[in-house]
């Protein structure tokens, strides 16, 4: 399924800069810059993601394998860009593509992307980063109108 590790990940991460007051010196958000895959996620309660009728209960679950091993970056110059890894789901699948923009409310915590092809933009809340782990939360209603939270840990990926 395509679409679900966008939506968490940018359910993940997206924020441009953060400014630590008037005239400042611009300080890039610690997520910024660096490969992040998804390394395990949650949906509570269960949500029909892929839409074959059965609630689920984790994104990894329902991901090729192929996408598994995708990994996305937030740039401080406020594009995100997708790596496709050694997996690659179409032999003629770029290795690294433009995937869309971001921009970081540090008050909130939260990071509103637009993703190419999506008509939305999607706001997700970072919960923890490390140096090596980045926690994100996506809150979203259903269509028969249940609330869920997706849960996505991350880990840093070397490229």
């Amino acid at each position: 399924m395509k679409n679900s590790k966008p939506i968490i990940l940018t359910a993940a991460v997206a924020g441009t800069l953060i400014f630590s007051g008037f005239g400042a010196p611009v300080q890039q958000p610690s997520f910024s810059d660096k490969y992040w895959v998804l390394e395990s996620s949650s949906i509570v309660p269960a949500a029909d993601m892929n839409l074959d009728g059965k609630p689920d209960t984790d994104l990894r679950d329902i991901m090729e394998d192929c996408d598994k091993d995708d990994a996305e970056m937030f740039r401080s110059d406020g594009k995100m860009v997708t790596h496709h890894g050694a997996n690659r789901c179409d032999s003629d699948e770029e290795e690294i593509i433009e995937s869309g923009t971001w921009k970081y409310n540090p008050a909130t915590k939260q990071i509103t992307s637009h993703q190419t092809g999506m008509e939305k933009p999607v706001v997700t809340t970072i919960k923890e980063v490390t140096a090596g782990k980045m926690v994100v939360v996506y809150d979203f209603t259903s269509t028969d109108g249940q609330k869920h939270t997706i849960t996505g840990t991350y880990r840093l990926k070397q490229i």
